[in-house]
């Protein structure tokens, strides 16, 4: 099922970055905080809440019995250690620190917020939406890195620290997912695109 970790993590990552954009108007190259950049963020949003509302009235996810608030207390040092690792690529996007503090923690917290997916998909049986979800996750995380790399050095902070720190975060998450594209890609040669059968990620 849906990963109810996952779309709290998707969540926070919209917000902080909503918040770089909108409230301290964060510029980053291209313009990505035009209003079209803010409606699709804001969009996403609204349906990671619709999505995590489904799933907690559907019971839809993992670990129903776990408390919700421990899991935010878990996710405390993790977050603060996002933060601080933000605080070293300060070499601003924009002229002033914190909102870039905010840009680059959502991206990290991002980059986390796959992991509890994977880790329910161990299981070894994955729904075919949610397999679904989980490679146009993947596929969209490998245009953003083509998409960082191809303007690298179009921007000032491009082949800094910064634009580095970017582009490891996505190669990051894509070497996480790699394991279950395998499988996907796989299943998908060997069921077809369209098959209602689950994948299994077993050999």
């Amino acid at each position: 099922g849906v990963s109810i970790r996952m779309l709290c993590l998707e969540g926070f990552a919209l917000g902080l970055r909503l918040v770089a954009t909108v409230v301290f108007d964060t510029r980053l190259p291209r313009k990505s905080n035009t209003v079209l950049a803010q409606g699709v963020d804001g969009f996403s949003l609204a349906t990671v809440i619709v999505l995590l509302l489904l799933s907690v009235s559907h019971r839809r996810c993992e670990n129903h019995q776990e408390s919700m608030g421990s899991f935010f207390l878990a996710s405390v040092p993790a977050l603060a250690l996002v933060m601080s690792a933000s605080l070293c690529f300060l070499e601003s996007l924009s002229p002033h620190g914190f909102p870039d503090v905010l840009w680059l923690a959502s991206l990290c917290v991002d980059a986390m917020s796959v992991v509890p997916q994977l880790q329910l998909a161990r299981k070894g049986v994955v729904d075919r939406l949610v397999s679904h979800h989980v490679i146009a996750f993947f596929l969209s995380r490998l245009f953003a890195l083509q998409f960082w790399w191809l303007i690298r050095g179009l921007w000032f902070q491009g082949t800094g620290p910064f634009g580095c720190g970017i582009l490891a975060v996505y190669t990051w998450q894509l070497l996480l997912m790699s394991h279950f594209s395998f499988y996907y890609l796989r299943d998908v040669v060997k069921n077809g695109p369209f098959s209602s059968v689950p994948l299994v990620l077993e050999d």
